[in-house]
């Protein structure tokens, strides 16, 4: 069990790679929780992944949810080992007919609240923790009518570095 007794946090872990990732991460002994903005999704995804993962239903790109977040995440957890920035959102952002709040709402979501997200953890990190900010193909391959969603994944793959 490469990860036994390890404390992670997967934000967007509800669903979609993040719920796949939490997975993984119990198999492997961790202590895992993990985030969503649906309740109901979020109970499941916790339902499914048994007595090692707890949920919390929150918007990462809002700060008081963030706070709340990490003051609950310090209660429960103490300490992380590995956040795992996921949480993320896609749309169609075509050049010449994207409205401008459509290209905001996914730059918003997936670039300010990975980085918040990873800001308001640094406090709680175990030293040599780890950081994983989920990337995309996108960052490298051009595809017509993502625009945002590119220039996102582009975004983190240069916090990362």
């Amino acid at each position: 069990m490469k990860l036994a007794g390890k404390k992670a946090l997967i934000t967007g872990g509800n669903s979609g790679i993040g719920l796949a990732t939490a997975r993984l991460f119990v198999a492997e002994g961790a202590q895992v929780a993990i985030t969503g903005r649906d309740q109901m999704t979020l109970d499941e995804a916790v339902a499914e992944l048994g007595a090692n993962a707890r949920g919390y239903r929150a918007d990462v790109t809002v700060a008081e949810e963030r706070k709340q977040l990490f003051a609950a995440l310090a209660k429960d957890f103490g300490r992380l080992d590995i956040v795992f920035a996921n949480a993320g959102i896609s749309g169609r952002t075509p050049t010449g007919s994207t409205e401008e709040a459509i290209f905001e709402k996914v730059i918003y979501m997936n670039l300010n609240g990975a980085f918040f997200a990873i800001n308001s953890a640094a406090p709680l990190m175990n030293d040599n923790g780890s950081i994983i900010f989920n990337g995309s193909v996108h960052n490298y391959l051009g595809q017509p009518g993502v625009a945002a969603y590119a220039a996102t994944k582009g975004g983190l793959r240069s916090m990362a570095g």
